[in-house]
């Protein structure tokens, strides 16, 4: 209902005009569609899995969020920051791989140093008898 109302609202401020911009015109439609769905298909006691799309879609209004910070001036050092994560996401995955990476290296070595060498030492050298259990050992070694 406040969509709708906001809806009116932008159309008796900005006129038809606004509705013309392709992200305005595909809010307006996403308003509409919502609004329809929730007033007509609620009372049918449809399903609520057909219903979860237009929650997604609704979740997109969200990115308009993104334009605000670009645009007012207040919030240009949050822009900055926004960028700069952005930015970094590459790098950010490659560290994690490299993270895991080394801490499968520590539990390997964990398995192969702190193993009693008796216990079926050709599984150990094979990697035949790495379980779960000492990978996570490894991993808790290692951080």
């Amino acid at each position: 209902v406040i969509f709708v109302l906001e809806f009116f609202a932008r159309l008796r401020v900005f006129g038809v005009g606004y509705y013309l911009n392709l992200v305005n015109a595909f809010d307006g439609m996403l308003v509409w569609v919502a609004g329809a769905l929730v007033l007509i298909l609620s009372p049918v006691a449809v399903s609520a899995e057909n219903l979860r799309y237009t929650t997604a879609l609704r979740a997109l209004r969200l990115f308009r969020m993104g334009r605000i910070l670009r645009i007012v001036p207040a919030f240009k050092e949050m822009w900055i920051l926004v960028l700069g994560v952005v930015g970094s996401l590459r790098v950010l995955v490659w560290a994690i791989i490299i993270i895991v990476f080394l801490n499968f290296v520590f539990a390997v070595m964990y398995i192969v140093l702190v193993t009693d060498s008796s216990v079926n030492r050709e599984a150990i050298d094979t990697l035949e008898g790495c379980r779960a259990e000492h990978v996570a050992a490894g991993f808790d070694l290692s951080s």
